[in-house]
């Protein structure tokens, strides 16, 4: 009992690492991403505000403050609006899972996108404020049918589970099925190995499907 008890801790301890390492990746990631943005103007800011709002980590300040500063240009109502909406969308669908972050911001940015893509396209148009309904109404729809292609959540979880008994059928062959001689042990190896691609089978499955 105590070695089992001593595996998990080290499997947890392991598995935390790794997500350690992961988040600290993105965290750097995004706030290189957001200093770049501040050195650039036009579209070419609101693309490096895109990428590092894609960033996103549950409490990633600078995540969410790219994503403020896409928010604050398309509420600006100018040339660049429209860009700006489409922006904070494709952030905030990037990095959905089993949750949409800030679904808040997602109505908004569709509303105003499927208004300001009516603007453009009826532009010039003798009866644009008579047609203007119907095209607003059709470009909300075709975001709403977007938004609906959302990853399965079922799916979404197997993959997790999937990806923890990958790591963790990884961890027991190292420690488990190598000897102290440095000699690989028949049975444990099997059982490991056969723990890693159950692991990996049901983490590209959900991939697949979700």
């Amino acid at each position: 009992m105590k070695r089992l008890a001593g595996w998990i801790l080290r499997a947890v301890a392991a598995l935390g690492f790794v997500l350690g390492v992961m988040t600290a990746r993105v965290l750097w990631s995004s706030r290189t991403a957001l200093a770049e943005a501040e050195t650039r103007t036009g579209k070419e800011r609101q693309l490096r505000l895109g990428e590092a709002a894609r960033l996103y980590t549950p409490g990633n300040p600078w995540s969410r403050r790219a994503l403020d500063a896409l928010v604050a240009d398309g509420r600006k109502n100018d040339a660049d609006s429209l860009s700006a909406w489409r922006e904070v969308r494709s952030a905030i669908l990037a990095t959905r899972s089993f949750y949409v972050p800030h679904p808040d911001l997602l109505t908004e940015a569709d509303h105003r996108i499927a208004e300001l893509s009516a603007d453009a396209e009826l532009q010039g148009k003798p009866d644009a404020a008579a047609q203007r309904p119907v095209a607003v109404a059709w470009h909300q729809q075709r975001l709403d049918e977007s938004n609906a292609d959302a990853p399965n959540v079922g799916w979404s979880v197997l993959a997790i589970l999937g990806l923890c008994a990958w790591l963790g059928g990884a961890l027991g062959f190292l420690t488990r099925a190598v000897g102290a001689d440095d000699r690989l042990q028949p049975k444990p190896a099997l059982v490991w190995a056969a723990s890693i691609a159950f692991g990996l089978a049901l983490f590209y499955l959900g991939l697949a499907r979700a």
